[in-house]
């Protein structure tokens, strides 16, 4: 299995907690090439390209911490025991992390190749139909984010989305946004909806004698409610899993919205074009830096069909794709800073986005335990929609739509709304 691109970044989380520990009690005798050399059994072949800055940054931190060590030293030197545990403890939780990396890294996964039918292109997008046959069915028009690969909503057999609604007799299809080439390279976030997304649902439109209803997630939501008002008369119904709406919520992590990242995240994206998905990881990772290690770990007793999972879940969270320069500023400082969603201060077209004009039905589900989209950050939208119910799954952001439970938290609650409304 590829690394994802942040594992020089959680390499040196690991480094910390370990390390700040050890240098707590006996101070620091080795440089960072020392410590780089006896964890690299653990890291991929060939070597990781960014190990260099990843050692760089660490003699940088070492330096930091060694005027530490004798604060800690004087701090738990009362209780030599319970800093023996501690010590202990940081170091196999670092040993399990590094242990589970190495795992993962040697493990072999492969996507099953699937062929689409496209409904639909046109620059970098695609629009694809699960079934075609199915013309006087419910259309469901699935809108995933730009941020990922929109085949997380059909993962493999058993673990998708779009063939579960296939099977209970809808229409599912797919917008594949692909990777931003010459001609999306100053799309913001509003050219890829008025110039993909309402020309596909046209298309569909065209092609479809059913009702069709509109199915975002995360992003993809913000985008299909955009769609539901501009072109609200190709739109049936609404279902919005996992969207953002407002950032002002208490809820909302705090790495999008701290006025000195964010101006730094501003240069940085203006240095790219496309901007590359490590900075987004980073992003997303940063909300909870200690996820990845406790995920990594877990995965050394992760067995058969779970093992499985694991990786073609992995495999999907670490094939990101690039994001315009316009789109990445829009989305990770716009958007959260300044709060434009929901301050109706979001024009695509020639048109403000305001929710309450949107008039057909919608529903939306939003996990109890999403770190990346909290129930704070979504729950505003649906008090704006006219027509909205409202499931809150005990799930998180990914595992809603792919986890053990989707199917009974997220599948079947959606085609149960569809089932009821049309």
């Amino acid at each position: 299995m590829i690394p994802p691109d942040t594992l020089p970044m959680h390499l040196m989380l690991a480094m910390m907690q370990a390390g700040v520990w050890n240098s707590a009690s006996h101070g620091w005798s080795s440089n960072s090439q020392d410590w780089w050399n006896a964890w690299t059994p653990f890291l991929p072949r060939p070597r990781h390209p960014l190990e260099a800055q990843a050692s760089a940054l660490l003699d940088q931190w070492q330096s930091l911490v060694a005027g530490q060590s004798e604060a800690l030293k004087n701090l738990l030197g009362q209780n030599p025991e319970f800093f023996q545990a501690l010590t202990q403890e940081s170091s196999q939780q670092t040993r399990e992390f590094l242990e589970g990396v190495a795992a993962y890294t040697s493990a072999q996964y492969q996507r099953p190749e699937k062929k689409y039918r496209v409904l639909w292109q046109q620059g970098s997008a695609r629009l694809l139909d699960l079934a075609p046959e199915a013309v006087d069915a419910v259309a469901v028009l699935m809108v995933p984010s730009l941020i990922n690969k929109f085949y997380v909503l059909d993962l493999y057999p058993g673990a998708s989305l779009a063939e579960y609604l296939a099977a209970q007799g809808y229409r599912p299809l797919m917008l594949d946004w692909g990777s931003p080439g010459a001609a999306e390279e100053d799309f913001t976030t509003g050219d890829y909806i008025t110039a993909y997304a309402i020309p596909a649902l046209q298309a569909l439109r065209a092609a479809h004698e059913g009702p069709i209803t509109l199915a975002g997630y995360c992003m993809g939501g913000i985008f299909a409610v955009a769609m539901a008002q501009l072109a609200s008369f190709l739109v049936d119904g609404l279902i919005l899993l996992a969207t953002p709406w407002d950032f002002a919520a208490e809820d909302t992590p705090r790495v999008l919205l701290d006025p000195n990242a964010q101006t730094m995240l501003r240069s940085v994206i203006r240095g790219f074009n496309p901007v590359p998905p490590i900075v987004t990881q980073t992003l997303f990772h940063l909300i909870n830096p200690w996820h990845v290690q406790k995920k990594y770990a877990k995965f050394l007793t992760t067995t058969g069909a779970a093992r499985k999972h694991f990786l073609a879940v992995e495999a999907w969270v670490n094939d990101g794709v690039p994001l315009t320069q316009n789109v990445a500023e829009e989305c990770f400082v716009d958007w959260p800073q300044g709060n434009i969603l929901a301050r109706q201060q979001w024009k695509v077209g020639r048109r403000w986005i305001a929710p309450e004009s949107i008039p057909c039905p919608a529903l939306a589900l939003i996990p109890k335990h999403d770190m990346i989209v909290p129930v704070g950050t979504a729950r505003p939208l649906t008090r704006l929609l006219a027509r909205c119910d409202v499931r809150m799954p005990e799930s998180g952001h990914v595992s809603m739509v792919v986890g053990s439970q989707a199917r009974k938290e997220c599948w079947e609650p959606v085609a149960g709304w569809l089932e009821e409304k049309f």
